[in-house]
C-alpha cells in the first residue's frame, strides 16, 4: 500500500464518522507496521495513523486478545526499541508512538480488566528500559512534527502508575524513573514536557498505598542529582538543572491548592526545593 492510498482510507472513514470498519483488524495490523507507525510525514503519522489506532483503542472495538496483540506488538524490539539509543534519525518516530500505544490500550484495561497483574508489571518494565534508554529528546522537529518520546514515554508510565496491579514499590520505582528523566542532561527540554512529566508523577504519587514519608523521600531524591550539576559543567549541568526546575514548578502548579490531602504538603515540599535550588 502507498503512503497515499492509506490516508486516502483513513480520511474516508474518518468522514464517514470514524467507525471501526469490518476489517479493523488487518487495517490495525497493517497500521502497527512501522513503516506507518513511524512514517516521517507528520499528517500520515500522527494526524491519521495513531489517531485512529487510538480512537479505535478507545471505542472498545477491540476483544481483549487483540488489545494483547496490539501491546505486545507496540512494546517489541521492532517498534519500542527500533534503534534505541540513536540521538537523531528516523527511528525515534516508531519508538515514541509505539510507547504512546500503551494508554489507551491501559485505559481499557483499567476499564475491564483482561490483563493479569504479571503482564501489567513486565510492561512497567518494558516501558521503564525504554524510558531510561532513550536519547532522542527532541520534541518537535520543523519537518518531521511531534517526535516527543519523553513525553509520550511519560504518558505511558502515568497510565502505568494508575493500575491497582502495581504495589506501592512498583510505583515508586516508576516515580524514581520520571525523576531520572526530569533530570536529563542530554536536552533542555523546550515542548511540553515538563509538563507531561509532571502530571506522570501526580499519577504515581496520587497513589493511596504512598505515605507521607515515600513522596518527601522521592522529593529529597532530586536534591543530589541537582547537586551534580556543577560537576557536570555546561551544557550538561545547566541542561539538567533547567529541567528539573521546570519540571517541579509543574508538579508544584498541579498539586497547589487542591483537595487530596497529600497535594498540599506535596506543594510545600516542592516549593522549599526550588527555593534551595535558587541557591545553588
Amino acid at each position: 500500500m502507498t503512503p497515499e492510498r492509506l490516508a486516502a482510507t483513513l480520511e474516508r472513514l474518518r468522514a464517514a464518522g470514524g467507525a471501526p470498519p469490518a476489517d479493523l483488524w488487518e487495517l490495525t495490523e497493517l497500521m502497527l507496521d512501522p513503516a506507518w507507525l513511524g512514517h516521517p510525514d507528520p499528517g500520515l503519522r500522527d494526524e491519521l495513523v495513531y489517531t485512529t489506532l487510538a480512537g479505535w483503542l478507545a471505542s472498545g472495538a477491540y476483544t481483549p486478545e487483540q488489545l494483547r496483540r496490539v501491546l505486545a506488538t507496540a512494546t517489541d524490539e521492532r517498534h519500542l526499541f527500533e534503534g534505541l539509543g540513536a540521538r537523531d534519525g528516523l527511528s525515534v518516530l516508531t519508538r515514541s508512538f509505539s510507547v504512546l500505544l500503551v494508554p489507551p490500550v491501559l485505559a481499557s484495561h483499567r476499564r475491564h480488566p483482561f490483563l493479569e497483574p504479571d503482564e501489567v508489571r513486565a510492561l512497567a518494565q518494558t516501558v521503564e528500559r525504554y524510558l531510561l534508554g532513550e536519547r532522542d529528546l527532541r520534541g518537535y522537529h520543523e519537518r518531521l512534527g511531534w517526535l516527543h518520546a519523553v513525553a509520550h514515554a511519560a504518558d505511558a508510565v502515568g497510565s502505568l502508575a494508575r493500575c491497582s496491579e502495581l504495589d506501592a514499590a512498583e510505583v515508586l520505582r516508576l516515580l524514581a524513573v520520571l525523576r531520572t528523566a526530569a533530570a536529563s542532561q542530554h536536552h533542555a527540554y523546550a515542548h511540553g514536557e515538563d509538563e507531561r512529566l509532571a502530571q506522570a508523577m501526580v499519577d504515581g504519587l496520587g497513589r493511596a498505598e504512598l505515605t507521607a514519608a515515600d513522596r518527601a523521600a522521592w522529593l529529597d531524591g532530586f536534591r543530589p542529582l541537582v547537586q551534580a550539576c556543577a560537576e557536570l559543567g555546561m551544557p550538561d549541568g545547566y541542561a539538567r538543572f533547567m529541567n528539573v526546575k521546570h519540571v517541579l514548578r509543574a508538579l508544584y502548579f498541579l498539586v497547589h491548592g487542591r483537595t487530596e490531602a497529600w497535594q498540599e504538603p506535596v506543594a510545600h515540599a516542592t516549593v522549599a526545593l526550588l527555593e534551595e535550588f535558587a541557591r545553588l
